[in-house]
């Protein structure tokens, strides 16, 4: 598999998941307002990278060369739970007035990044360990491309003059819906125009 074709599958992936399955938790959540949703997904992205850097760096260093290659899982979800530990401790010491707001953000943060870990096998496939952070940034650019623009038009919807029973997170899955109408149009194009990405 080729670099490009790695990184539009997960970029494309992801947009695929999030929106078809509502993948993000809480989903109305992250997309009440557009600073938020944007917030939340550079905050997944970044962990994401830093997840699957070090998890590359186990892999290619520990596991392959001691065949240790079935405990990959393992180690992914061990890394994930340090790391949600560590990051949590140094945004708590370096933000201590936000200990509560942090509180209930990192854990939006770090689960999430479980939605991402198909990409990374994919990558995990391909030789230089330095294709599974790559790979994660591509696949948090479609969360950004995902959440956002649903965010955007949310925030849109919510102003304009709708009936009174369309409202709340009516109006959430109704842009879901019409985002992923545009998404699967976008499928057919990449489907005729070129070999599927997925």
């Amino acid at each position: 598999m080729s670099l490009g074709t790695l990184l539009l599958t997960a970029a494309f992936a992801q947009n695929v998941i999030l929106v078809h399955f509502l993948g993000p938790w809480p989903f109305p959540v992250l997309l009440a307002s557009l600073r938020r949703s944007v917030t939340f997904s550079l905050g997944i992205t970044g962990a994401l990278v830093w997840v699957s850097t070090v998890y590359a760096l186990l892999f290619h260093l520990v596991l392959r060369p001691y065949s240790l290659e079935f405990m990959a899982t393992f180690v992914l979800l061990t890394v994930l739970a340090f790391s949600y530990l560590l990051w949590t401790r140094i945004a708590v010491t370096v933000y201590p007035f936000s200990a509560r707001a942090i509180g209930r953000a990192m854990p939006v943060i770090f689960l999430n990044t479980t939605v991402f870990v198909v990409p990374m096998a994919l990558a995990e496939a391909v030789e230089p360990f330095w294709f599974i952070p790559l790979t994660a940034l591509a696949a948090g650019a479609g969360l950004f491309l995902a959440v956002v623009p649903v965010a955007a038009f949310y925030e849109h919807l919510s102003t304009a003059r709708l009936p009174r029973v369309i409202s709340g997170n009516v109006i959430i899955l109704l842009a879901t819906a019409l985002f992923a109408l545009a998404l699967y149009q976008l499928d057919v194009l990449l489907a005729t125009a070129a070999y599927p990405l997925w």
